[in-house]
């Protein structure tokens, strides 16, 4: 008596998902640093993003607005300096952003309602693998990322 069945055997399943592990297993460690390199591009882009909008608050509510980055964390604070206001607070840990550490020249910066800034400034967001963008910031306001060499 032949017996005519479609479909899979167990064993040949056991084969596909064990073949599907395996590749998997292999892939991780390739895509790992491409998504570190992709966070601390998406931090830089924030960051760059929140320095250009510290100068529109200042220009448009007419106020000097204050940048202060909190030393050997992943933190930084837009405020008004006349009243205190918080206009952005950025917290990078514990997000899906996870960046090592965020760096800048200056732990301060002033940006006057005219558009002009205490002195210029680069921020530097590195994450885990040695991987780092800069973010330049002009006196003047001219806010970019740096492109890799």
């Amino acid at each position: 008596m032949s017996r005519t069945s479609r479909g899979f055997t167990l064993i040949e399943m056991l084969i596909v998902v064990v073949l599907i592990v395996i590749g998997t297993m292999i892939a991780i460690p390739r895509i790992r640093p491409v998504m570190t390199r992709q966070q601390v591009d998406r931090a830089a882009q924030l960051v760059a993003s929140d320095m250009r909008s510290a100068f529109t608050s200042a220009a448009r509510g007419r106020i000097p607005i204050r940048v202060t980055f909190t030393p050997s964390s992943t933190n930084y604070t837009v405020a008004s300096r006349v009243t205190g206001a918080t206009v952005v607070k950025r917290q990078f840990s514990g997000t899906d952003l996870n960046v090592a550490s965020i760096a800048a020249t200056t732990a301060t910066l002033d940006i006057f309602p005219n558009g002009i800034a205490t002195g210029a400034d680069t921020i530097t967001v590195s994450g885990t693998g040695g991987y780092s963008r800069q973010v330049s910031v002009s006196r003047i306001g001219f806010v970019r990322v740096i492109p890799l060499p």
